[in-house]
């Protein structure tokens, strides 16, 4: 049962007897995996639900699974983590998402920084669905039963009114003294925002809104990290951080 393949199923719910697969998870199903009806599967609907299926009809049209018992899955951190990363060219970003997804983000905001090209944004207006299909895969690869909302871009200024409970912007070493955040604390964190800037950094601007707003300023240890992979490094260490998990406590 360990093995079985897993399928997004958004309409599922812990009452449903059945339910039809979107068309790009029926055509997974049929078409690279070859399963058919009598073949068990998992379904799951990125809300946290995990179920034991078995496909019961499969045609060109639809597929539709019987469900069965809830299953585990991948334990959820309590810390719930939006990535807000800055747009970044050609592929970068589908990787971002691909490792925010596995990394247990909760939610990804794509931003528009001062130094982000008119030719990324529009990029990323055609890349939005691609996006969620890349969480909904990197979800199921890694064991997950959410999968992360993807919004749309959006400018810097726009996001720093979303509230969170903590809000921590990466900046680069050059620029920044490093500063640390306390793992356990009486009251921790329910909600963190995590600002990841674009290859070019931050923009004068954008450095003063942050101060301007509160959002604590950190900087990664260690090397100097590509902007495609500062956001899954964070995550992690955000987690252990505020979480303090096995009593661990990490410097960012």
């Amino acid at each position: 049962m360990k093995g079985r393949p897993r399928f997004y199923a958004p309409d599922m719910t812990a009452d449903s007897r059945a339910v039809t697969l979107p068309d790009d998870e029926a055509a997974h199903l049929l078409r690279v995996l070859r399963l058919g009806p009598g073949d068990d599967v998992h379904a799951l609907n990125g809300r946290g639900l995990l179920r034991e299926a078995r496909v019961s009809a499969a045609s060109k049209s639809a597929v539709t699974l019987d469900l069965g018992d809830p299953v585990p899955a991948a334990v959820e951190s309590r810390l719930r983590v939006t990535l807000a990363q800055a747009l970044l060219k050609a592929d970068k970003m589908d990787d971002v998402v691909r490792d925010a997804a596995m990394a247990g983000a909760f939610a990804i905001q794509p931003l528009v920084t001062g130094h982000t090209e008119p030719s990324v944004i529009r990029a990323a207006e055609r890349r939005h669905d691609r996006w969620r299909t890349i969480a909904i895969g990197s979800a199921k690869q890694s064991g997950r039963a959410v999968v992360p909302g993807i919004a749309p871009p959006l400018p810097v200024s726009d996001v720093l009114t979303h509230p969170a409970d903590a809000r921590i912007v990466l900046i680069e070493p050059s620029a920044s003294t490093p500063a640390a955040f306390a793992g356990r604390s009486d009251a921790p964190p329910l909600t963190v925002t995590l600002f990841v800037g674009p290859e070019g950094g931050w923009s004068p601007e954008e450095r003063q809104a942050f101060s301007a707003a509160g959002v604590m300023q950190v900087t990664l240890p260690g090397p100097t990290w590509r902007a495609d992979a500062i956001g899954l490094v964070a995550i992690v260490l955000a987690d252990i951080a505020f979480r303090g998990r096995d009593g661990w406590t990490s410097t960012l």
